[in-house]
């Protein structure tokens, strides 16, 4: 009887620590699970964060001129020619500086183009388009609209006709220049940010007469006071 009462109680401890055991990994598997899911969930928020940042490419120093073509190409078709074939580059101290102009600069139709880069990476941290200083009429903005919507393009490349028309409107770019002029006589006065590009609308004046920039600054990070300067 003491070997038999021994042996049930062997065999019934045997039996509540396999169940034990078997709870234990099931719980242990539910997390195991779990985790997995949730490191997966966690990956995939990650990677769709990255991939919303990533959907505009940084421009670079060396696909200026193709971002800039192909920005062309979508706003004017075959209808302008204001092609990027090549560009003058500066160094000015911790940036590099990017020039591009059409025209001759003795002549009221004369556009230029001014990049900031930043040395370590090659990225294009600013940018914009002016006329020249000249009795800034109407006329003159129509000139500078097709350059100014180009430089919205590239720099916003998944930006629809009618989402860059609405930037133009914003910034009084296709409109009255005398209600320009007002809005955009004090820097960061005329602003607006399109897919954390910001864009700023400058007045650049001398005894030469007046002339407006549009001021592309992909690095949020620039913090100098003025919108014409490098970001470092």
């Amino acid at each position: 009887m003491k070997v038999t009462s021994m042996l049930r109680y062997f065999l019934g401890t045997l039996t509540l620590s396999l169940l034990l055991a078997g709870c234990f990994d099931a719980n242990h598997d539910r997390q195991s699970s779990n985790e997995n899911e949730d490191g997966k969930s966690q990956t995939n928020t990650v990677q769709t964060e990255q991939s919303a940042v990533g959907e505009i490419p940084p421009l670079t120093i060396n696909h200026l001129a193709d971002r800039w073509n192909s920005a062309a190409e979508q706003v004017l078709g075959d209808k302008g020619d204001i092609g990027f074939a090549g560009f003058q580059v500066s160094d000015s101290g911790e940036s590099l500086t990017v020039h591009r102009s059409w025209g001759d600069e003795n002549n009221e139709s004369f556009v230029k183009l001014t990049g900031y880069v930043n040395k370590e990476n090659g990225t294009v941290e600013r940018i914009f388009i002016n006329g020249k200083q000249t009795d800034f009429t109407e006329e003159h903005l129509r000139h500078l609209q097709p350059y100014f919507e180009v430089l919205i393009a590239m720099s916003n490349p998944e930006l629809a006709e009618d989402e860059r028309s609405r930037v133009m409107g914003a910034l009084s770019l296709d409109g009255d220049v005398a209600v320009l002029a007002e809005r955009s006589e004090v820097d960061g006065n005329n602003t607006i940010t399109v897919n954390d590009i910001r864009y700023d609308v400058a007045v650049i004046s001398s005894s030469e007469g007046r002339t407006f920039a549009l001021v592309a600054t992909m690095n949020q990070a620039c913090q100098r006071s003025s919108i014409l300067s490098p970001c470092r």
